[in-house]
C-alpha cells in the first residue's frame, strides 16, 4: 500500500507492507481455526514435558532413568 505524508518542506512517499502482511497472517490463522484440531485439541500436548514425580523434563510415557 502506498502512503504519502507531508514532512515540513518535503513530501515523503513510500511503500508500507507491514499492514498488508498482518492481514495475510490473520487470514492464515483463521483457516487454522476451522481444522478439527482447533476444536478437539487432538494434536496439542500440554503435558509433554511435565513430570511431577521428579520435577525433571521428560517425555510422558517414558520411564525415568533416575
Amino acid at each position: 500500500m502506498t502512503m504519502c505524508s507531508i514532512a515540513r518542506a518535503a513530501n515523503r512517499c513510500g511503500f508500507h507492507f507491514k499492514l498488508f502482511a498482518k492481514h495475510v497472517q490473520y487470514i492464515d490463522r483463521l483457516l487454522n481455526d476451522f481444522r478439527t484440531d482447533a476444536i478437539t485439541w487432538q494434536n496439542c500436548y500440554f503435558h509433554f514435558f511435565l513430570d511431577l514425580n521428579d520435577s525433571k523434563i521428560s517425555h510422558v510415557g517414558q520411564a525415568s532413568a533416575y
